[in-house]
């Protein structure tokens, strides 16, 4: 009984991960059909659903909903920041910055360790560098850079994204070698 969910699951995050997003929901599916779950395996359910939805750029705000609704109290903290790191992914591609950046502090205070969080939130401080090294659209890296970091101006930004970027890159290898 217990290897029906992994299975499923299994499947859905190879399709997933091969682009072929209507065998995930079609596994996602037969899922449903299980009345009750083990919290892991739940878990594992919810974080597949939402990591479709962010594939998709039309379903963008339905999984920001999935997991603004989602009882965190269920969960691990590690599950918990996987959670509000998924949140930081969505608000970055739905033009929210600041609060991409909010939910990627929020994730790694729930659980410091988590190797993955340091990654994407390094992952997310690069992007920005990048953009503000070819000086393009100030307006989305901070909607009023002069009143948030004083008298420092855009030029200052790359300095200060490349400071944030080795720094989580360097949290995710030092938690990931912990994990071994």
């Amino acid at each position: 009984v217990q290897d029906t969910p992994w299975t499923a699951l299994k499947i859905c995050e190879v399709a997933r991960n091969h682009k072929l997003k209507d065998l995930g929901l079609k596994f996602m599916d037969k899922l449903s059909n299980i009345s009750q779950m083990e919290i892991g395996p739940a878990f594992k359910k919810l974080q597949q659903q939402i990591s479709l939805c962010l594939d998709e750029p039309l379903r963008l705000k339905n999984g920001l909903a999935m997991i603004n609704n989602t009882n965190l109290s269920y969960f691990q903290s590690e599950q918990k920041a996987e959670l509000f790191r998924l949140k930081a992914l969505f608000l970055e591609r739905l033009g929210e910055t600041r609060e991409a950046e909010s939910a990627f502090s929020k994730c790694l205070n729930v659980c410091q360790s988590f190797g993955e969080g340091w990654l994407s939130w390094g992952q997310f401080y690069d992007r920005l560098l990048h953009i503000a090294c070819r000086g393009e659209s100030a307006a989305v890296l901070r909607e009023d850079a002069s009143l948030e970091l004083g008298a420092k101006t855009l030029e200052g930004l790359p300095l200060e994204y490349a400071c944030h970027v080795m720094s989580c890159y360097l949290h995710a290898i030092y938690t990931r070698k912990e994990e071994n």
